[in-house]
């Protein structure tokens, strides 16, 4: 593939099938995703999958995703993935508020500050949760991020890393 070194094949070959299901409508099936070890890329994949499946209020197997991600040991030249588990662990825990809050009708009537307080993520979940218009992402938004990730991964060669353009675009998401 052009512009990855001939041992990145595999990885640019799990990029580009990514980014088809991430374009695709419709949530993430859990089955779409085998992680074969500690040091293959389909452990980041279990992070853009939740994300997608959390825009889409999939809340129980965005769950099951961020589980995955968050207990992983990545290792190798993908050990930078790690870095990332703080960043999933936030919006795991509005998946688990979310799951909570949707089987315990009594704290729905809570007043929105109270709620707001105890998110830590901006997404769908939380505008589920607020009571706003669900303005999370779309097919479109996901074809912009996707776009713009694939630019970041063209300017890698200009000394930038992976790990710096995945883990700026999911800080500005978690904002």
């Amino acid at each position: 593939m052009r512009g990855f070194a001939r041992e990145d094949v595999d990885l640019a070959n799990f990029m580009v099938a990514t980014s088809k299901t991430l374009l695709s409508p419709g949530r993430v099936q859990s089955a779409q995703l085998s992680v074969k070890g500690p040091s293959s890329p389909e452990l980041f994949g279990l992070f853009p999958f939740a994300l997608k499946d959390i825009s889409q209020l999939d809340v129980q197997d965005a769950a099951q995703f961020l589980e995955q991600f968050v207990k992983a040991q990545p290792t190798g030249k993908f050990a930078w993935i790690a870095e990332l588990k703080p960043i999933a662990q936030k919006y795991l825990d509005d998946c688990r508020f979310y799951l909570a809050w949707k089987a315990n009708p009594v704290s729905k009537a809570s007043p929105a500050p109270d709620l707001k307080k105890q998110l830590k993520t901006r997404s769908a979940i939380s505008d589920a949760i607020l009571g706003k218009e669900k303005t999370g992402c779309t097919h479109d938004s996901i074809r912009a991020a996707a776009t713009a990730a694939a630019a970041d991964a063209e300017r890698i060669g200009d000394g930038s890393s992976e790990k710096d353009a995945v883990a700026g675009y999911l800080e500005k998401k978690a904002d």
